[in-house]
């Protein structure tokens, strides 16, 4: 693959300096054409070129190959300029028309293979993109977030709803090519492993990955799959704002199912947003200052449920009722209209 992508970029940069100068070219031989053909042919009372306007209108018919006829040459010397500026011009034109279809050609090339550069703000960096985080990714952009996948490994075509970047997360450059300045979340995928053994050094090159996000964008918020739970004190410690231990959840829901029947059903539903339950969220500036018992009274009223507050990066859910509230915003709970 190395060599492939050196050969693109080899013929990137040769096509872009081939573009710029044929239109150098292209613009050169119509300012020539309109100049030269007036101040030959305007003392010539049966030519048709007696303007600077007629004859620029002329040279245009002639390198794009119209050929009204409205304008006529009528002077041997002006016919023999006109000759050099059809061999010259209708070349260079044709050339810098081909020159731009193989530019944006190789364009779309190199985003298919992940090497173009992504100019997006506030989306989603994903990396270790596996096959099976698919559906995980379909959903992020589903929520309208955009996103861009960082992997090594190819990812399927003929899906709109990512940008993508070959490479790894713990290079610089990939990173840089992936809008990391500009990105405010990175979710770290810890992908399979064929051995339990492997499962720590999985952890470590996550918590490698974080470190290096947090110091190309300190600002971001970082969720990684954790495979080790002993591997989550370390995961925070490298900046990871929400460590994720992979099957953590599905065992609570395991065992909280045996005394309370149909929870896990209920909780899926809510997080999935089917069943018409969904979550929200709601400005927290009006909510300053008064007590969280009212602040949840007022929800219930219009038969929406808080489950905590958010404030920065962090979620407030211990709260008593006479807890005065100070918060960004409200998480809440509420059936689709």
């Amino acid at each position: 693959m190395i060599p492939f992508t050196i050969l693109l970029k080899k013929v990137g940069k040769v096509f872009r300096r081939l573009t710029v100068g044929l239109m150098s070219t292209a613009v050169a031989v119509i300012v020539y054409g309109t100049f030269s053909e007036y101040y030959i042919e305007r003392n010539y009372p049966q030519s048709g070129i007696h303007s600077l306007f007629t004859s620029f209108w002329w040279t245009m018919q002639t390198l794009t190959t119209v050929g009204y006829g409205d304008v006529t040459i009528y002077g041997t010397l002006g016919k023999l300029n006109a000759i050099l500026i059809m061999v010259v011009g209708i070349g260079s034109l044709g050339l810098f028309l081909a020159s731009t279809s193989a530019t944006l050609a190789n364009v779309r090339l190199k985003q298919r293979v992940g090497m173009m550069r992504v100019k997006m703000k506030e989306h989603v960096i994903v990396c270790n993109y596996e096959a099976n985080a698919a559906e995980t990714v379909r959903d992020i952009a589903g929520k309208g977030v955009p996103v861009v996948i960082v992997s090594e490994k190819d990812v399927p075509e003929g899906n709109e709803v990512y940008e993508y970047v070959r490479g790894s997360c713990l290079d610089d450059e990939t990173l840089d090519k992936a809008g990391i300045k500009h990105s405010n979340t990175a979710v770290i995928l810890a992908g399979e492993i064929s051995r339990q053994e492997e499962a720590a050094k999985v952890d470590a090159m996550s918590i490698l990955m974080a470190m290096k996000i947090k110091k190309k964008n300190p600002n971001i918020f970082v969720v990684a799959e954790i495979l080790l739970s002993k591997s989550m004190e370390h995961a925070e410690y490298a900046g990871v704002d929400e460590p994720i231990v992979r099957g953590s959840i599905s065992r609570y829901l395991i065992s909280r199912s045996v005394v309370l029947p149909g929870l896990s059903k209920a909780l899926t539903d809510i997080v999935a947003e089917s069943e018409g339950l969904t979550i929200g969220e709601e400005d927290g500036a009006s909510f300053e200052g008064i007590e969280f018992g009212n602040l949840t009274d007022r929800f219930m009223k219009s038969g929406k449920f808080v489950i905590g507050l958010r404030k920065g990066k962090r979620m407030i859910r211990d709260l008593r009722r006479n807890s005065v509230v100070s918060c960004d915003s409200v998480i809440f709970l509420h059936r689709k209209a």
